[in-house]
């Protein structure tokens, strides 16, 4: 038999120790690549960071925002408290002044009702004209009493 013949290749060069130019650039290709993954790791995590401090401010702008409204609902109602206990006051007030008045009515009524009883007398009897004139000054005084 034959022997196959042997094939055209470029045999390495085993003993010299030099690494060929295209496996040198491919090397240093990968290594520049891991420098950027790795640089792409770190802005990674420091963005992560970033994102979690942007966070945390936010809730606590979040907190704080909730205390302000906590507080102005309270403050409302205090407001609120106050405007119906005013109301309340003046209603009361109004409630007074208005038997007040009432009463006050009711006493120049009857005062009228008697100054025209005394008038009628006057008119009606004629004898005791002194006595009803002496009645009649009592009460335009206490008329002018209130």
């Amino acid at each position: 038999m034959k022997k196959p013949t042997p094939k055209n290749t470029p045999r390495a060069k085993d003993g010299d120790g030099k690494i060929p130019a295209q496996v040198l650039s491919k090397m240093l290709d990968v290594g520049k690549g891991a420098l950027s993954t790795g640089d792409s790791i770190v802005g990674l995590f420091k963005e992560k960071e970033r994102t979690k401090q942007v966070l945390a401010e936010a809730a606590g702008r979040v907190a704080e925002a909730q205390e302000v409204t906590k507080q102005t609902v309270v403050n409302a109602g205090v407001q609120i408290t106050d405007i119906h206990r005013a109301h309340h006051e003046n209603v009361m007030r109004h409630e007074q002044e208005m038997a007040k008045l009432q009463g006050q009515r009711e006493d120049a009524r009857v005062r009228n009702r008697a100054s025209e009883r005394l008038l009628d007398k006057l008119l009606d009897e004629p004898g005791n004209k002194e006595i009803l004139a002496e009645e009649y000054r009592a009460t335009i005084t206490s008329d002018k009493k209130p």
